[in-house]
């Protein structure tokens, strides 16, 4: 009896869990609220009704920690504008990516696709693809 109780528990969490992270999601695409430099956990938990310690539990369920989670945002968002933003300096496309230092945008570039800024600039500005 217990250990349906403890399963009935895990399975409402999750649930709980994808709904929290959907209104999450919706916040930060409104507005484009991911691009914010300052952002904390604690105002996107605010913005959808919940509180910073249920967000930061949901995102873990699917392997994320507040920043890893923002950061595929802001990837997304480099790789949709790399065109417009290729011949700028690589700290000014950072911060117009929402992050606070090219290095955190090196990293998620790395993890997420293999390669540094450096390299996907370049790749950009070889090919020449039209806009």
């Amino acid at each position: 009896m217990f250990l349906l109780t403890r399963l009935r528990n895990r399975r409402k969490q999750r649930r709980k869990s994808k709904e929290i992270i959907a209104l999450a999601n919706i916040l930060l695409m409104e507005g484009d609220l991911y691009l914010d430099t300052t952002l904390k956990c604690s105002r996107v938990a605010q913005g959808i009704g919940s509180n910073r310690t249920y967000l930061w539990a949901a995102l873990h369920t699917l392997g994320h920690g507040f920043q890893g989670y923002l950061a595929r945002f802001r990837i997304i968002y480099f790789v949709k504008h790399a065109r417009e933003l290729a011949f700028l300096p690589k700290d000014e496309i950072a911060e117009r990516c929402g992050f606070t230092h090219e290095k955190y945008l090196n990293k998620y570039l790395k993890e997420m696709f293999g390669m540094t800024l450096s390299e996907y600039l370049k790749i950009i500005r070889r090919e020449k693809l039209p806009t």
